[in-house]
């Protein structure tokens, strides 16, 4: 059984105070209490507590002991804050805030529920050959320079393979999987050790780009990351498809009004009630 001190070592050092205070008012209070509170794991992990405090209490009134209960609530918790910043992400993307904007925010969403992972999302140049940089909060600016311009290709590490098989690439152990064969230097230089990428595809099923996590160890995805994953880059895929309309009703009109400049014309309507 942990004691006190083992829960407060636990826990996480946001949620310190409000845990102390929350013992307090339970040693002095007569009724039951719930409370909501997060504990990091040895690993770096972050899991979601909900406790439930009953006190009992001698014929005198007084407290002799308090009997509580201890819920993970994790994946519930995780679900309600991806919702979240997935509805945020869409107000930015009807609201036509820049791409760069959304794709930041997309990645910091995702980042803050997963203690460790470092996410990056890559755009597939015109040429759709060529990847660029897309946003990447976490990942040391010497890596992020490093990938951007490479080719994508059957043997172009996570990314850069998912978006050629225009599938999931899961990469468990970078230093071992074949994948990685000529980026494994420059991942290790960074401390990279798994990376887990799907294509962002347009409804057409052309490229867009990728949505990648990474993690500092070798590991395989949760179900809870590969839903988080498949959520990020279906938001990704709209943000980007979004724009590149946008861009190519932008062009449309240039042509048009160059067209009417050239040939001395113009565009009219009227109404008909």
């Amino acid at each position: 059984t942990p004691t006190w001190s083992n829960i407060l070592e636990r826990t996480h050092s946001e949620d310190r105070g409000a845990v102390e205070q929350q013992a307090q008012l339970e040693t002095s209070g007569k009724e039951d209490s719930e409370f909501d509170w997060r504990i990091v794991l040895p690993d770096g992990g972050i899991k979601h507590i909900h406790s439930i405090a009953h006190p009992v209490m001698n014929e005198s009134g007084q407290i002799i002991e308090i009997v509580g209960t201890l819920m993970d609530v994790t994946e519930r918790k995780l679900a309600e804050a991806l919702r979240d910043g997935e509805s945020r992400i869409l107000e930015m993307i009807a609201r036509d805030a820049p791409l760069q904007e959304i794709l930041e925010r997309l990645v910091r969403v995702v980042e803050a529920q997963f203690a460790g992972m470092l996410c990056s999302v890559l755009l597939l140049d015109n040429d759709g050959q060529h990847v660029r940089h897309g946003a990447a909060l976490s990942l040391p600016k010497s890596y992020v320079a490093a990938i951007d311009g490479l080719t994508i290709g059957p043997q172009r590490g996570s990314c850069g393979t998912a978006m050629y098989r225009k599938e999931p690439v899961v990469v468990t152990d970078i230093l071992q999987d074949p994948l990685w064969e000529q980026y494994r230097n420059v991942a290790a230089l960074h401390g990279l050790r798994s990376c887990w990428s799907t294509p962002i595809l347009a409804h057409s099923g052309k490229v867009l780009g990728s949505f990648a996590m990474y993690y500092r160890e070798p590991r395989a995805p949760s179900p809870a990351e590969n839903r988080a994953l498949e959520m990020a880059t279906h938001l990704a895929g709209i943000a980007i498809e979004r724009k590149l309309t946008h861009e190519r009703l932008q062009r449309s009109e240039a042509y048009l009004a160059e067209a009417q400049r050239l040939s001395h014309t113009g565009s009219w309507a009227f109404n008909v009630k």
